[in-house]
């Protein structure tokens, strides 16, 4: 990445609207870069995996089809998820889907059973008790106190 190209950039600032500019262009530098799959701070297969979850929370997900998807072994992937990443492939997919979760959450027109087959899981009750382990709130608390603090 070519931080030192931006810095002399900067540098060479004469207006706020030169500054301005050169900002806007390093920043746009700066965000290619880290998309950039070379940069990525993970292995291709787990940038791979996190892509595959991130476009198909929605679906059922598990580690067999993810490993058959990159065809890789079961364990191997697991194994290699937990190293790059510190957390397990299961949380990682929870988690996507408990975020896309609260936005949903967030729309009263949605009902709870709606939202929770909207991230994958068709089991209401399961999906209250994940919901309830990553946030330490049941789906309809949180409704009610983000509802609530709209109106406020």
């Amino acid at each position: 990445m070519p931080f030192g190209a931006i810095t002399a950039n900067i540098r060479k600032c004469e207006t706020l609207d030169k500054l301005s500019e050169v900002l806007k262009e390093g920043f746009v530098k700066i965000e290619e870069w880290m998309k950039d799959s070379s940069s990525s701070k993970y292995r291709r297969e787990i940038t791979e995996v996190m892509d595959f979850v991130e476009k198909n929370y929605h679906q059922k997900l598990n580690l067999k089809m993810l490993a058959e998807t990159l065809d890789m072994n079961e364990s191997t992937l697991s194994r290699l998820f937990k190293s790059e990443t510190g957390i397990n492939l299961n949380y990682y997919i929870n988690e996507k889907r408990m975020k896309k979760a609260k936005e949903l959450l967030q729309e009263p027109a949605y009902k709870i059973k709606d939202v929770a087959n909207a991230v994958g899981m068709e089991d209401q009750l399961y999906f209250n008790k994940v919901f309830k382990k990553y946030y330490h709130v049941s789906p309809s608390d949180y409704r009610k106190k983000v509802l609530q603090d709209d109106e406020a």
